[in-house]
């Protein structure tokens, strides 16, 4: 399936293809079905006031069909303001300032709602930002994450792109959240009502530059888009990328056989059954492959 030429960053989510294409007021976020038929189409920051100009941060589409855009907002006169709005199905949109946090990606929780990933005023890496009361707001100390040294000595963020890609937040079963920190080389999971925390190192992500991808299975499956190259092999334009997945119980990442080489630009987009979507950004497609042993 094409996108259109516009298209930035894809995700398939609640049985939706979701994606981010560019404007020049910021960004519209496009919801289509499964099929490719578009649904609905959102202005990033529509129902806001004197908007001049919108940086989207990350954007998500819960199982009620409503839209989370979090993103930075230009107001005139210089003013700037963090903002999450949630645009439902029906009724208007409604928007929550982010005040102590900044949200670089966000992933909802049918559980406690929604989580995102950023620096805030608390020490946590990953923030509840909705939800019931109960449970824990923040987790994750960000002292605790080990990053990993630049060879220019240059400070490096959890949250921040890295030498092995971009982070991400993934959605797992209601109560779990996993997160692909690429400055950490690891995924780590956590379970949004104990704070119990799980981390999967990514060994790949320590040799050299690539672009990884992950995505999560509501079963608690991690797949993970990898180079195939050797270690201190230095990537090419044309290394080519395997599908791997999480071994629990040894904690290493094994090749799911049977599935072709994919090209380096390559990117999971999100889980639709017992297939996995990838986002080919070089030639704007979308590609369903089966994982079904």
């Amino acid at each position: 399936m094409r996108l259109p030429d516009q298209t930035l960053e894809v995700k398939f989510q609640a049985n939706h293809i979701v994606s981010l294409e560019s404007t020049a007021r910021g960004g519209n976020v496009a919801i289509r079905t499964r099929d490719g038929r578009l649904e609905r189409t959102v202005e990033a920051g529509s129902g806001l006031k004197d908007v001049r100009r919108v940086e989207v941060h990350d954007f998500a589409l819960t199982g009620d069909g409503t839209l989370l855009i979090s993103m930075a907002v230009l107001y005139p006169l210089g003013a700037s303001s963090r903002v999450l709005a949630l645009y439902p199905l029906q009724g208007g949109p409604g928007f929550l300032t982010l005040d102590s946090v900044l949200c670089f990606r966000i992933a909802p929780d049918a559980a406690t709602g929604i989580w995102c990933m950023g620096p805030g005023l608390e020490e946590s890496m990953f923030h509840r930002l909705s939800g019931p009361a109960s449970g824990p707001w923040g987790i994750l100390p960000r002292k605790r994450i080990r990053l990993i040294g630049s060879d220019a000595e240059e400070p490096r963020q959890a949250h921040e792109t890295g030498p092995a890609g971009s982070p991400a937040m993934l959605a797992e079963a209601p109560g779990h959240v996993a997160a692909w920190l690429p400055n950490a080389a690891a995924v780590i999971e956590f379970d949004t009502r104990s704070a119990d925390v799980a981390t999967w190192p990514v060994p790949l992500a320590l040799q050299g530059k690539s672009q990884m991808s992950f995505t999560a299975s509501p079963d608690g499956v991690i797949y993970g888009l990898m180079p195939q190259r050797g270690g201190g092999e230095q990537e090419q334009l044309d290394t080519p990328y395997r599908l791997m997945k999480l071994n629990r119980e040894t904690g290493a990442w094994v090749i799911v056989a049977g599935l072709p080489q994919l090209p380096r630009g390559a990117v999971l987009a999100g889980m639709d059954g017992q297939q996995v979507v990838i986002w080919k950004r070089p030639t704007r497609t979308l590609e369903w492959v089966s994982v079904a042993q």
